[in-house]
Formats: structure tokens, sequence, C-alpha cells
């Protein structure tokens, strides 16, 4: 019985170190915050993680194997390069309406992403990321879809950088919609990088 609880209790944890990571910074979050948020002493914290950072790789690792995940369909179904760059688009939007706690840690906690281990869960994710994206824009450029003279790395990260940055102001709602809003940036992007 005890065996079956412990992954509910797990999570519960991992939820509320998301919120308290997202709203406070990793920096600013003790695992004292934490232990009190899920009504535990701190001490017994530390039965299911062995750190704080370890809480910290889990969130984004598992963060990340999602979106990896969803660009991975995208990429892999064959579909041309405008329209796979498109989905692109469409599943950052949705992944930061999905998790926007981790979008936060994501996107706030660079400084601390980057010092992670390169071969390991959320850094050795986040690169590979990086190449599903940089291989569509070029896959674009070989194939005359998009402009010869196209820095596909300069792309990507301007793309990844916009999209992300949503997340700060962006909140669906009737008058203007995620599917609005992922037209409006593909139009922008694609339309401004067409051959």
């Amino acid at each position: 019985m005890a065996e079956k609880t412990a992954p509910a209790r797990r999570t519960v944890i991992l939820d509320n170190a998301a919120r308290l990571f997202a709203e406070q910074g990793i920096g600013g979050t003790s695992v004292r915050e934490i232990s009190a948020s899920v009504g535990m002493l701190s001490g017994s914290l530390y039965h299911h993680f062995a750190s704080k950072d370890e809480m910290v790789e889990e969130i984004l690792t598992e963060f990340l194997q999602e979106l990896q995940g969803r660009y991975r369909n995208a990429t892999e179904s064959g579909t041309e390069p405008r329209e796979a760059l498109n989905q692109l688009i469409r599943i950052t939007l949705e992944i930061i309406r999905d998790f926007p706690h981790a979008t936060q840690i994501y996107q706030n906690e660079v400084a601390y992403i980057q010092k992670l281990p390169k071969s390991t869960g959320a850094r050795a994710i986040s690169s590979d990321i990086a190449k599903l994206w940089v291989d569509v824009i070029e896959q674009g450029i070989a194939s005359g879809v998009f402009k010869q003279d196209l820095d596909a790395h300069v792309a990507h990260r301007l793309i990844r950088d916009s999209l992300w940055l949503t997340a700060r102001w962006f909140t669906p709602s009737k008058k203007y919609t995620l599917d609005q809003l992922t037209a409006d940036c593909s139009a922008l992007f694609l339309d401004g990088i067409v051959a």
C-alpha cells in the first residue's frame, strides 16, 4: 500500500515545488517552504528527494521530455518544412499554456539550467529540442522554401525567444484565442522567412 501512495506524494511535492520555484525563483525557495506547502517537516522531504536541485532537475526533465515528444511527433510526420515550423510554433504556445510553472522556471532560470551537466536530463533534452528546430529550418532552406541566406540557428533562437516570452503577457480569451496567437506568430515568422 505504501508503494502506491509514494508516487502520488512525490507528484504533490513536485507540483508545489514547481509553483514555488516559478513564483520565488529556485534560489529564493527553501526546502522548508516546499515541505510546509505539502504539510510535512523538511527532514521528511529528504525521503523523497536528495536535494532541492534534484527536484528542479526532475521538474525540468519531465517538462522538456513532454515538449520534446510533442516536437518529435510534429517533425517526424513527414510534413513539409513550412507546416512543420508552424506546428512547432503551435506546440510551444500549447506547452506554455499546459505547463505554466515549468515554463516560468525554464525561462527565468537559464543560468541554473546552463550549470546542469550537458549529457544528462534537462540540459541534454534542451540541446536535442534546439536541433529539432534547426533541422526543420535547414530543410526549408535546402528545399528553397526558406531564404537561402537564412542562418538556421539565429532564426531558431529569435523564434524560440519570442514564443517563450508570450508566457509573460498572453492569456487566452474569447477575443484573442491561442489559435489566433498561433496564426499571428506563424504569419509573422513564416512570411518573414519565406523565399
